[in-house]
């Protein structure tokens, strides 16, 4: 047959036209076209990609192609075009008539197959989303290539190629729901198997930790985050969990995934969640948007317990504005961009001034005056004493009650301490003077700024070689969390900081071969954040009343730190700096052979940390009533006299302790590194395996002066032991003959080329999956994989280097002191550590983390059921579950052994003053613990040589023998949009356990006890709806430009979330009763209303007196009744140092479940058929429902069972008004 050129079809393969004609005369035309189409095969599938396979974000699209009877059509082409791009992919079936095409950026595709004997098959309107692996099945017809068959329709929703699960967040939910913060990250709390942990008031992307605080089907060790593939990280917490670092703007975002059950080989450095964010690409046609969005008071109702209070509403500002542009990128006269060069770029900044209310407790005005005589008043009169009274009496220190002039319980005037006068001075005086603890609601609003810009650039050099690269940036300033307001020109409380994230990705795609692709992708992100305290700049600490040699030592011109026994200490640390950078280099090979598709794959990053902590670099003090109160014995004392007696202590210039602390900087560096092998295996057409391994490796931490503790030898004797042993056989206790005493245990610390801790090389991980199709609507999965928990750039104990030196107050038990407030370490600070075995005696060392550490090693495994419904419905049933072991553990290394420990159901006095009686202190005066108590004190309490390192006054240790286990059952609804609406809806029902803390430091085994993340029940739904009015729709097709303007284009969205309480943690308190037949019950219309004190005011909606925390006998009775106030300060109920029976969880002691409902109003103009406003109204919990935190959980509070605050106390109902361009 011959062509001839009538008119020019035009077939653009990545980014370069092939051109035939439509009828025919040439056989060279149509060689040239097929010449042209078969020299890109398979770039275009990878051209369309801008990321490498680790945590993939592109699509891919597979499935069979048949002849009528259902044979497999082998050597079929496929041609799959990006309608936006005019970029092409193309494939060959295989043997079995399966072909595979990766690497499929989402968006609106047409698909092509042909074959010699059949008619060309063009199938239109498939959509393809992030992340997503479809299944198109293809028959072809008897005929001529001459001839085609067009079908328009909707891709297949089943998934039937992997195991994988997790939930897309679409370009449509992301643009257009109502978010309060216009954070798309937001949206991963619509994904099923989701619990948020925190962060319900915090979600803007002003945050990193807000948008973070969620855990997914119960996986410890924290989430992965990348954007366009690339880790995005800000900074790693505690076992290697990550905070989210950059959140590009909700125009910028294409679409993003949240990976909650992966059984992919790909997916690594988490054993949680995977959140996979893909930015926008330019096209071959001009797009953007122009917006803003703004709050206001006027707009918001009342906080909860303003309203309370009869208090005004607190100022609010909200506005949120920018822009986003994308098109191809085109040189006049040198380059066209169309079909080759694209960009993209955005730029957001948010304005908020938000309140954020704080409750605090600080003392009143005639306890700052040292006026404490209304304590006399009660029934049982509650004394002050003073501490210039102290003598020995038997074998006791005592005093007498402090006076002024025959006032008892007065403080003389000349005797308050200008520093103390100062300090109190900076404090607001409470809110709520009838309250003795939380007596004070302070609104510190934050006044922040947030700039992020972003740009991309896509590029196809030629057939083979395709570039793109993506610069990032945001920044934020903030000041906040002044609750305490300014008081005599000072912001106590009030911070300074800032934070940002800055990063890119280059990413290259080499296509050797139609069945051999390389892909090539180096990313990097610093994440930046700093912080100072307001205080710093307001007030001269030299007027403040210290001594010169006191102000020689502090290293910045801030306000100490004042810890007073029951008290708020609401003073800003300050001199934070950190710095976060993460290095990654990330090569995957695809191998396509037959009906496997293989991937190797390797993942090198660098994890980088320079750190300088933020501390109290003019002190911390301590004021208890060690020297305040009667005696030197420790007994229970109620909330008030404590309270006093700290106060005391501080007016009266004399700390009971505290410390002085010179944190050490650190440059820390982790490497990690990763391969992996998967195969993608189509065993049948029915059947699809996906099969993997992947083996990681966390290489430990380095710092780069080697200032890190290593390990801690337990057996090996202390330098010091014969020193001490010598002195303690001259005065020995009778629980431990001299013979038997020892000080065993050394540090061991890093040295050149050391790594705080060693490789776990035991970490091969198998992963299985598959994915089989009952019909064409209906589908079964189930995967099993094994998946590490990651350290990462931890374990880092710098104590030593970071040097605390105690303040030593009294050397006797308060009979003589050798440290005041004004001059608080007059021997200077305590020395560097050498290095040396003797390091650290008469401190606490502090968590050692052991030089040979294990990786957490979860397994987690799900079987799920889909069945697609007419009107592109998907519904999905699964169980999924998980067992995670060998977690890390955090212990006591050091406590009082068990033997000495009272199995009383009541407070013990007598063996606590008997741990506490002071006994000869066999240290002082041993070289080696020099600037510690133990260096100076006489005498110490019995206890301290009780323990099993005795020279230590504190040591931790890391164990990896926790476990946890996760079962759910999960039900997901997904109505793609079609007919003007779609529909999400996800539900969980869970049960989560955790074997991973001790309920007494001596028990041999952990505690079995609910997960803090254990909430059985979760759902949440959103919706988008076009109201069926106006042009385009199903009624007023014809309306005037009038009534469409009137009438026309609104639709409805919503987001609605129930997620139920999370268990509350009991302390150690006395509890006499059933703890299942108490249900605290957190709700609005409780609170506040149902008596004037927490006897019958509390969530437990009884008389709290008859309840199992409290006594009932004669003892805490008033004339024959029961006395709240005796009941509350029994010293009985006070435990301590007794074996603990109570668990700390219980299911029916939950804290308020969480509701929230987000509704908006969009209305529509159509100028053109390219530009189009929005206006919007959005009501942020629209119920105005109060989400409030736990009630107080100490039977000696006046307010047990009292809320007092809420979780998110600025976030009442609130209007957000919005205009949004779009052309």
């Amino acid at each position: 047959m011959s062509y001839r050129l009538v008119g020019k079809a035009s077939v653009a393969v990545n980014g370069v036209s092939c051109y035939v004609r439509s009828a025919a005369s040439g056989d060279d035309a149509m060689r040239t076209f097929h010449l042209c189409r078969a020299a890109r095969l398979m770039m275009g599938a990878l051209a369309l990609s801008a990321s490498a396979f680790a945590q993939e974000t592109r699509g891919t699209l597979t499935g069979t192609v048949t002849d009528p009877s259902g044979a497999a059509v082998a050597g079929a082409k496929l041609t799959v075009l990006n309608t936006q791009t005019n970029v092409a992919a193309q494939g060959t079936t295989s043997a079995d008539g399966s072909y595979r095409i990766p690497y499929l950026i989402p968006g609106p595709y047409t698909v092509t197959a042909e074959s010699q004997g059949f008619k060309k098959l063009v199938r239109q309107g498939i959509e393809l989303r992030i992340a997503e692996q479809v299944t198109l099945d293809l028959r072809l017809e008897i005929g001529t290539a001459t001839e085609s068959v067009n079908v328009t329709g909707e891709a297949p929703l089943l998934e039937v190629s992997t195991a994988t699960s997790g939930q897309v967040i679409d370009r449509r939910r992301i643009a257009e729901l109502p978010l309060a913060e216009g954070n798309p990250m937001t949206l991963i709390q619509l994904a099923p198997g989701i619990v948020v942990t925190g962060g319900w008031s915090s979600n803007s992307a002003l945050s990193n930790s807000g948008p973070s605080n969620f855990e997914v089907n119960g996986s410890p060790g924290g989430n992965e985050y990348t954007l366009d593939g690339a880790p995005n990280t800000a900074d790693r917490q505690t076992q290697g969990a990550a905070r989210v670092g950059l959140q590009p703007p909700t125009d910028a975002v294409e679409e993003f995934k949240v990976v909650t059950a992966g059984f992919d080989a790909q997916q690594g450095r988490t054993a949680g969640g995977s959140v996979d964010v893909a930015v926008k690409s330019g096209t071959n046609e001009f797009h953007g948007t122009l917006y803003e969005f703004v709050r206001n008071d006027v707009l918001m109702a009342n906080s909860f317990f303003f309203n309370r209070q009869g208090r005004p509403k607190q100022a609010r500002r909200y506005n949120r504005f920018g822009g986003t542009v994308g098109g191809p990128l085109s040189i006049p006269r040198l380059h066209s961009g169309k079909d080759r060069t694209f960009f993209f770029t955005s730029y957001e900044r948010i304005r908020p001034i938000t309140p954020s209310l704080e409750t605090i407790t600080v003392p009143n005005e005639a306890f700052r005056r040292g006026d404490f005589s209304s304590l006399l008043s009660r029934a049982t009169p509650l004394y002050v004493y003073d501490p210039r009274t102290a003598r020995v009496e038997g074998a006791r220190v005592v005093r007498d009650p402090i006076q002024c002039n025959g006032r008892i319980n007065v403080i003389c005037p000349d005797r308050i301490s200008p520093i103390a006068a100062n300090y109190l001075s900076f404090l607001p005086l409470p809110t709520d003077p009838g309250s003795v603890t939380n007596n004070y609601t302070g609104n510190g609003p934050g006044d922040n700024s947030y700039d992020v810009f972003l740009a991309r650039i896509d590029h196809v050099f030629d057939d083979r070689h395709r570039i793109f690269g993506r610069y990032s940036q945001g920044w934020r300033t903030e000041i906040d969390e002044n609750s305490a307001g300014t008081v005599n020109g000072v912001r106590v409380n009030g911070r300074l900081g800032h934070r940002g994230n800055k990063g890119g990705v280059v990413d290259y795609v080499y296509v050797r071969s139609a069945a051999t692709i390389l892909n090539l992708r180096a990313g990097y992100t610093r994440f930046k954040q700093d912080r100072f305290s307001l205080a710093s700049y307001d007030y001269d600490i030299t007027r403040m009343g210290f001594s010169p040699q006191a102000l020689a030592l502090f290293t910045a011109n801030t306000l100490p730190q004042i810890n007073v026994s029951n008290y708020s200490s609401p003073v800003e640390p300050t001199g934070y700096l950190n710095t976060n950078p993460t290095w990654s280099f990330q090569p995957t090979l695809t191998r396509l052979a037959g009906s496997h598709s293989f991937r190797f794959g390797y993942d090198y990053r660098v994890y980088q940390q320079n750190r300088a902590d933020q501390t109290y670099k003019a002190g911390q003090y301590t004021f208890n009533n060690d020297f305040t109160r009667q005696n030197d014995l420790n007994p229970s004392l109620p909330i008030e006299q404590l309270q006093a007696q700290g106060m005391a202590a501080l007016l009266l210039g004399q700390p009971t302790g505290g410390n002085f602390p010179l944190l050490a900087d650190n440059a820390a560096t982790a490497i990690y590194n990763s391969l992996y092998i998967q195969d993608d295996w189509k065993a049948t057409r029915k059947l699809t395996l996906n099969l993997g391994l992947r083996y990681e490796v966390d290489h430990g931490t380095t710092e780069r002066y080697n200032r890190i503790i290593h390990d801690f030898d337990p057996s090996a004797p202390n330098p010091t032991e014969a020193a001490v042993r010598a002195n303690y056989a001259l005065n020995p206790i009778a629980e431990i003959a001299p013979a038997n005493f020892r000080v065993p245990g050394v540090l061991v610390f890093a040295g050149k080329g050391n790594r705080a801790f060693k490789a776990d090389k035991n970490n091969l991980q198998v992963r299985i999956g598959g994915a089989f199709r009952i019909d064409d609507k209906t589908a079964i999965r189930a995967g099993w994989g094994m998946f590490m928990v990651p350290f990462v750039l931890d374990g880092i104990n710098q104590n030593g280097f970071s040097r605390n030196t105690p303040l030593v107050a009294s050397p006797d038990r308060g009979l003589t002191f050798t440290a005041s407030l004004a001059n608080p370490f007059p021997t200077g600070y305590i020395a560097e550590t050498n290095r040396g075995p003797a390091s650290l005696v008469g401190q606490n060392p502090g968590t050692i983390v052991p030089s040979r550490r294990v990786n957490g090693m979860v397994q987690r495994w799900e079987v799920s059921l889909q069945r697609e419904l007419p009107g592109r419905w998907l519904v999905e049933g699964a169980y999924i579950g998980n067992t995670g072991s060998k977690l890390t553990v955090g212990v006591d290394a050091n406590p009082i052994p068990r033997q000495y420990q009272s199995t009383s159901p009541v407070r013990d006095q007598a063996l606590i003053n008997f741990l506490d009686a002071p006994v000869t202190n066999p240290f002082r005066g041993v070289a080696g613990y020099e600037g510690t108590n133990l260096y100076t004190a006489a005498v110490i309490s019995r206890s301290q040589l009780l323990r099993p390192y005795p020279q230590y006054t504190g040591l931790g240790r890391e164990r990896y023998d926790g476990a946890s286990s996760y079962h759910a059952m999960q039900a997901r609804v997904e109505k793609r949009f079609s007919r003007g609406y779609t529909l999400l809806g996800t539900y969980a029902w869970s049960k989560y356990l955790e074997e991973v803390s001790l309920l007494n430091p001596t028990d041999d085994r952990y505690e079995k006890r609910l997960s803090d993340a254990d909430s059985p029940h979760r759902m949440a739904l959103s919706g988008i709806y076009e109201l069926p009015f106006g042009r385009g729709r199903t009624y007023g097709s014809n309306w005037s430009r009038i009534k469409e303007a009137l009438l026309g284009g609104f639709q409805v969205q919503g987001i609605f979330q129930y997620q139920a309480g999370r268990p509350m943690t009991l302390g150690n308190i006395y509890f006499n009763g059933n703890l299942s037949d108490l249900r605290p019950a957190i709700r609005s219309s409780t609170i506040g209303v149902l008596g004037s004190t927490n006897i019958t005011d509390n969530v437990f909606l009884t008389n709290i007196q008859m309840t199992g925390f409290y006594l009932q006998d004669d003892a805490v009775k008033t004339g024959g009744q029961l006395d709240y106030n005796k009941q509350r300060n029994d010293t009985r109920i006070n435990l301590s140092q007794n074996i603990r029976t109570l668990p700390s969880r219980v299911s029916n002691f939950r804290n308020q479940g969480n509701t929230i409902l987000d509704v908006s109003l969009i209305k529509n103009f159509s100028f053109t058929e390219r530009v189009k406003l929005q206006f919007r109204a959005e009501a942020i919990n629209s119920l105005n429902k109060v989400h409030f935190n736990a009630p107080v959980l100490n039977p000696r509070d006046a307010n047990f069972g009292r809320v007092t605050n809420s979780d998110s106390p600025t976030n009442p109902r609130e209007f957000q008004l919005g205009l949004r361009l779009v052309f």
